[in-house]
């Protein structure tokens, strides 16, 4: 009778157990069981990654915000989606680096003891910014998340050399602009607020070569990148650009756009619009690339363009290359640093006027 009793109670166990791991949410972290497998690079990818929507919510969180009441259902979900991703960037750090991977030193033993003490606060850095980033939509605290990773990363796998991760292997370099070409304007990995411009050569309406880095030493920047003068987003954008601009200038700042346009296109875009800042040509989409902003167009999207819309996009680059920029808006300082980025994957929307310049003031501010 007790052996029939014990059977039970092993089976109910068995059963609770079992409902448990049904029902409760799986530990992004790690399992917890001293199986020993772990897979670092996994878990620093992961970490990446979620970054990366961390960044992009807050993106798709503010501009919606300028038309709460029509947008009110998809701020919620960018909210959530936000929240969401910082947990589960939180439950990596607690459950797999602090609870199993990261060791404790012996005291005795000094070298041992700093490096544990840097990775117990660099954890405890992130844990800290995560939470921050669900109180708040300013890109500057993902970029804070980003820097902190890579700092962990180098202190991590310094001391973990089995874990055979590079910054290339878990997206980390991703995360601040990549030379690719992502297949989507979804995919794409736009460098990251606090860096720098990335030295790239462009060719004015005239032709000629333009050092962008060299541009940017001069005066504060704000930086532009759009599909091209065919585009009636674009154009839209580049008017309100032109109407914003004598505002921009009292404030010190120069406005440089940039787009896959050769050198022609890029006139009959300043004609038309009557522009007087300044247009340059990525025909070879250096700058995307190097801006992580760049993206392949497929070849069904370019055929509709040129058969439905007369919308040529080897004649107005002069390449046959298919690739456009994600339209992106960067405040920068004159050290070439990012104070501010605003990208959407969706060309249709746009950073508003107002709230490019508040940034742009902003950014004088700091």
């Amino acid at each position: 009778m007790k052996r029939k009793l014990t059977a039970v109670r092993l089976f109910a166990l068995a059963a609770i157990a079992a409902m448990l791991l049904t029902f409760t949410p799986p530990a992004l972290g790690h399992c917890q069981i001293p199986c020993g497998v772990y897979d670092d690079t996994a878990r620093l990818k992961t970490l990446a990654e979620h970054i990366v929507t961390i960044e992009k919510s807050m993106r798709l969180i503010t501009e919606p915000s300028a038309r709460p009441a029509e947008n009110a259902n998809q701020i919620v979900r960018w909210v959530m989606n936000k929240e969401a991703h910082a947990d589960e960037f939180a439950e990596i750090v607690t459950r797999y680096f602090l609870q199993q991977r990261i060791k404790p030193a012996d005291p005795a033993d000094k070298k041992a003891s700093a490096d544990y003490i840097v990775k117990l606060v660099l954890c405890h850095k992130m844990l800290i910014a995560s939470m921050k980033a669900k109180q708040t939509t300013d890109l500057a605290q993902a970029a804070e998340l980003k820097s902190l990773l890579a700092e962990f990363e180098k202190a991590y796998l310094g001391a973990n050399p089995g874990g055979k991760a590079t910054a290339d292997a878990h997206g980390i370099s991703r995360l601040r602009g990549s030379r690719t070409v992502a297949d989507s304007a979804e995919e794409t990995h736009s460098i990251a607020v606090g860096e720098t411009v990335p030295s790239v050569t462009l060719r004015t309406v005239q032709g000629k070569p333009f050092d962008l880095r060299k541009a940017v030493a001069r005066q504060p920047t704000v930086l532009i990148f759009y599909r091209g003068g065919w585009c009636p987003y674009c154009n839209r954008h580049l008017a309100q650009l032109r109407e914003l601009e004598p505002k921009l200038k009292e404030l010190g700042y120069q406005i440089l756009a940039i787009s896959p346009d050769r050198p022609g296109e890029l006139a009959k875009s300043i004609q038309k619009q009557k522009l007087e800042y300044t247009l340059l040509s990525d025909s070879d989409m250096t700058a995307a690339k190097a801006f992580g902003l760049a993206f392949r167009v497929d070849d069904a999207t370019v055929n509709l363009y040129k058969t439905k819309y007369s919308i040529d996009l080897e004649a107005s680059s002069g390449r046959r290359h298919h690739e456009l920029p994600v339209p992106a808006a960067n405040v920068v300082d004159r050290s070439g640093k990012i104070s501010y980025e605003y990208v959407n994957q969706d060309y249709k929307i746009r950073i508003e006027p107002e709230k490019l310049l508040q940034e742009a003031r902003s950014a004088l501010a700091r």
